[in-house]
């Protein structure tokens, strides 16, 4: 079984919808040009300083889920190859719940930022998000896993000159 970090990986999603994004939509993409689209993307997360590293903060996740967001519903608008369109909903659907999950995760840590005595009471909400976090990281995962079974290169985990 493949397994990613799920930091790695959430470092991969954010700048990979948005690379997406700018792509545009429309036309039914060969799977030639969705290769090539999908492994751009992991050159722009790979070169993103949407999470930098480090503890982030509540504006970064705020940023993040503006950026997820905005890129997912600009995804969307790509017109997959027929035999990945549902795997290509599924992306989609993976990363606004991604997006949403930073979102909500934002405010809490903006409380602790705020008043390090909340820290405390955020804790069961963070713990909260954070499940359902891990789980959307581990479906997006499983999304990407099922493309590459379908022969289709993503370019996750390659160096940077793929």
């Amino acid at each position: 079984m493949r397994r990613r970090n799920s930091i790695t990986f959430a470092l991969l999603v954010v700048p990979a919808a948005l690379l997406l994004a700018a792509c545009g939509g429309g036309d039914e993409l060969t799977k030639s040009e969705y290769e090539k689209e999908v492994r751009s993307v992991m050159v722009e997360v790979r070169d993103s300083d949407v999470f930098s590293g480090g503890q982030p903060k509540s504006s970064d996740l705020q940023k993040g889920s503006d950026v997820i967001e905005t890129a997912a519903s600009d995804l969307a608008e790509i017109e997959p190859p027929a035999d990945v369109k549902e795997l290509h909903g599924d992306l989609v659907a993976g990363i606004r719940e991604f997006g949403d999950q930073l979102g909500r995760m934002a405010p809490i840590l903006a409380r602790v930022e705020k008043d390090p005595k909340a820290g405390a009471a955020a804790g069961a909400e963070l713990q909260a998000v954070a499940k359902d976090f891990s789980g959307t990281t581990e479906d997006l995962e499983k999304t990407i896993n099922a493309l590459e079974d379908k022969g289709y290169d993503t370019g996750a985990g390659a160096p940077a000159d793929s």
